[in-house]
């Protein structure tokens, strides 16, 4: 019976060790939280008087953007670690796009040349 009485007290102990540190560690992600708002707003009222209170609202979002796919690309990962990524497969569409490529270098420059200057309209 003392045995058993040691083995839960330690176990408790454990269980007690782990939740204070998960007391912390969700303390520290609220701070991460605050900390990353605050260099966004900063950031955004730092790009106002540059780009204008459109571009700036437009930039914040994009970098939101930004950080979301890399959240949620990071949570795929952790949901599925040992997931192989297809890599024969993409090996042969690399080949086929340099060959490809290769076959229409002009045509490819081209529509380069012509995609360049379209997004260059009306800019100085």
């Amino acid at each position: 019976m003392g045995l058993m009485m040691l083995a839960e007290m330690r176990l408790a102990q454990r269980l007690s060790r782990i939740l204070g540190a998960i007391k912390w560690a969700v303390l520290a992600a609220l701070c991460g939280i605050g900390a990353g708002v605050a260099l966004v707003s900063a950031l955004w009222v730092f790009l106002i008087p540059r780009i204008g209170a459109e571009y700036a609202a437009l930039s914040m979002a994009g970098l939101l953007g930004v950080l979301c796919a890399a959240f949620a690309f990071a949570a795929s990962a952790t949901l599925h670690p040992n997931r192989k990524l297809h890599v024969e497969q993409d090996d042969a569409t690399v080949a086929e796009l340099k060959e490809m490529f290769a076959k229409h270098k002009g045509t490819a420059l081209l529509s380069a040349i012509i995609a360049g200057m379209a997004m260059a309209n009306g800019k100085k």
